[in-house]
């Protein structure tokens, strides 16, 4: 009977009070909806509150497009970025964690390598928390802020490949794989190469050439933002409410005019970033989008010393490999505790 102690360390799945499956791939997909929530936002925070900011500010001035990260660079939205970015980290620790666990008990091989980049990767992602506390306001914290960005994404695509690696480790045979493991493949792949393609694209434009005679200092923390120095950007808003879009250009220290246009690449990488983490947990084999760990609520009875002992919370690790499931076939049998095959 569910809710009855468990004697002599024995449990049964039918013993349980209740439990909370955590699956690695779905946790990374919760991870990018709240680091999309937090961008979207700040963009409605800095429309609202700072609509000329959009176009005069300092990544316009050094890349002439409307990057999306605009709306996360100034005051007041740098503030939602910053708590929403909070919230939506320790998913990035939680899912790195729950990957590095499957490592050490799959029967794939390269299990401390496997266990490093899923560890570095999630550190070196928290550089994005950079962005919101260094705002690009000056020469200096415009290439941190650009810099922490990139390395953000370096680190995005660190974890990435430790993904990868843990597919190919456990699936060699790769003409048998059917088509969603092809698919699962090829994402996780493909996502790896945008982000470290976006990351060294940026770390180079930013060694292109020395940004220091077009950079304004800006007071992003007034409303409105008080601009100082730099190239002159001239802009504003066309349209109507809600169908509005900004228009600007640069008057370069020639006195040429260098229009501001759109971010096709800033575009591709966010499409790229958002939809990836999505078919991964749809198409990815079994064995990988299984659960890495199962919290489970139960009473213990321990014999012989007859001591009850009052079990709020345990993290069962999933010992099944591949090829291994745990189905509903196990209902009702008897299991060593160590041993319970919780999936």
């Amino acid at each position: 009977m569910a809710g009855e102690p468990v004697r002599n360390g024995r449990l049964s799945l039918s013993d349980l009070y209740g439990s909370m499956p955590i699956s690695p791939c779905w946790t990374t997909v919760v991870f990018d909806f709240v680091f999309f929530l937090n961008y979207l936002l700040a963009w409605i925070v800095t429309l609202a509150t700072q609509p000329a900011f959009v176009y005069d500010n300092n990544v316009v001035r050094v890349f002439k497009s409307f990057n999306l990260c605009i709306g996360v660079d100034s005051w007041p939205g740098r503030l939602v970025a910053v708590v929403i970015w909070a919230l939506g980290s320790p998913l990035l620790f939680l899912a790195s964690s729950l990957h590095v666990y499957k490592a050490k008990n799959d029967s794939g091989g390269y299990k401390a390598l496997r266990c490093f980049l899923l560890i570095a990767g999630a550190v070196i992602v928290n550089c994005f928390a950079l962005t919101y506390a260094v705002p690009p306001d000056d020469w200096l914290k415009t290439m941190v802020h650009t810099g922490a960005f990139a390395s953000g994404l370096f680190g995005y695509g660190v974890y990435k490949l430790a993904l990868a690696l843990e597919f190919f480790v456990e699936y060699k045979d790769l003409l048998r794989l059917d088509l969603k493991a092809k698919i699962y493949a090829g994402t996780v792949l493909f996502h790896t190469c945008v982000l470290f393609g976006a990351s060294a694209f940026l770390v180079y434009l930013l060694l292109l050439k020395d940004y220091r005679p077009i950079i304004a200092n800006i007071r992003a923390d007034v409303i409105p933002a008080v601009v100082s120095g730099g190239l002159k950007v001239v802009g504003s808003w066309r349209g109507s409410f809600p169908f509005m879009w900004p228009e600007a250009y640069v008057v370069e220290l020639d006195g040429s005019h260098s229009p501001v246009g759109g971010d096709p690449c800033g575009v591709f990488l966010v499409v790229v970033t958002f939809l990836a983490p999505i078919v991964e947990a749809l198409t990815a084999p079994r064995e990988l989008v299984s659960h890495g760990a199962v919290v489970i609520y139960t009473d213990l009875e321990l014999e012989p010393d007859a001591v009850e002992t009052k079990v709020l919370a345990s993290v069962e690790l999933s010992p099944c490999g591949p090829g291994l499931s745990c189905d509903s076939e196990s209902e009702g049998e008897c299991w060593p505790r160590d041993q319970m095959p919780i999936c």
